[in-house]
């Protein structure tokens, strides 16, 4: 329950800091409340198959359209569906 809780606070206070460059691309960093990096977390781009995996440093990159819902999620991690814009 705390691993869930720690993970929708990563996503939704801390840890998405999307950035859009020209060609589509989606850069971000996931972190837990405490500002660690989550590692391997799954980033899919809702109704394709697109998708990433976060690093060792909590990084991700994914290509996505401007108006694209991403996915987050991790083994024994509650799903979450965020906005890219």
């Amino acid at each position: 329950m705390k691993k869930r809780l720690l993970f929708m606070l990563a996503i939704l206070f801390v840890g998405i800091q999307s950035v859009w460059a020209q060609s589509g691309t989606i850069k971000g960093k996931i972190t837990d409340d405490k500002g660690e990096p989550l590692i391997g977390a799954t980033i899919r781009v809702k109704g394709t198959n697109k998708g990433a995996v976060s690093d060792m440093n909590g990084n991700f990159k994914v290509s996505a359209d401007n108006n694209a819902v991403l996915i987050f999620s991790a083994v024994g991690m509650k799903t979450i569906e965020k906005s890219a814009q």
